[in-house]
């Protein structure tokens, strides 16, 4: 008698990538727990943090947040978070991989966050302070709940402590001329190294923007120099 079919394991991409997608908070990957989580949106002097200065909150607190392609590497690898022509803010897969999948709406989540967080935890760098990783760890153990997205109170991404030269950046996405054009549009934004993008190439890179993986907007992605 042939043995039954099995099914496939689940691509946890694709898991994580639902889970992501449904969730009404910011829902990033932690590597120091191995699982997709919950967080809270920063909150500075009694204000949510606007999503264009996402950036500059997490850097001042040696902070990044990671893209999927953590899960499968020894070091966290920082999402990219990039300022779209629109005015949207985004946040993407470092490598800009279409299998990772790991895709965030901040302009949208900062509408409809649930929890809201100071992170008294997570002192700034120029204190001098570091966070207690096994604090943090130790308290999300004492109040883990089973859920498939489970909110990590205090958990406002990994720092730079535990993963050397990792930093957080902000990013333009400038939409690429066509072929045939031979003017680049005064308003579009460039940067310092005349369009190139960041590894030295003039060819647009191709940008997943569409939650549902179905849509892509071709895109040159530069490197905001003041990030």
């Amino acid at each position: 008698m042939p043995s039954p079919l099995r099914e496939p394991p689940p691509d946890p991409f694709s898991q994580m990538h639902d889970l992501q997608q449904r969730s009404d908070d910011i829902a990033i990957y932690a590597p120091m727990i191995d699982e997709l989580v919950a967080i809270a949106w920063p909150m500075e002097s009694g204000k949510a943090v606007p999503p264009f200065a996402l950036v500059g909150w997490l850097n001042a607190r040696g902070l990044h947040w990671p893209c999927f392609c953590s899960k499968k590497g020894d070091t966290s690898e920082p999402m990219r978070i990039v300022i779209t022509s629109d005015g949207n803010v985004w946040g993407v897969c470092q490598s800009l991989k279409p299998e990772c999948s790991s895709i965030l709406n901040f302009s949208a989540l900062y509408e409809t966050a649930t929890r809201h967080s100071e992170y008294p935890n997570l002192p700034k760098t120029n204190s001098g302070q570091l966070p207690s990783t096994a604090a943090l760890l130790d308290f999300y153990l004492r109040e883990m709940e089973y859920a498939l997205l489970p909110f990590f109170r205090g958990y406002a991404g990994e720092h730079e402590f535990d993963h050397s030269g990792r930093t957080q950046c902000l990013y333009l996405a400038v939409p690429a001329a066509p072929a045939d054009a031979k003017e680049v549009n005064a308003e579009t934004p460039k940067s310092d190294e005349e369009g190139l993008d960041e590894e030295g190439s003039d060819e647009p890179e191709e940008l997943w923007w569409a939650s549902d993986g179905g849509a892509r907007a071709v895109t040159r992605i530069v490197k905001n120099p003041n990030s």
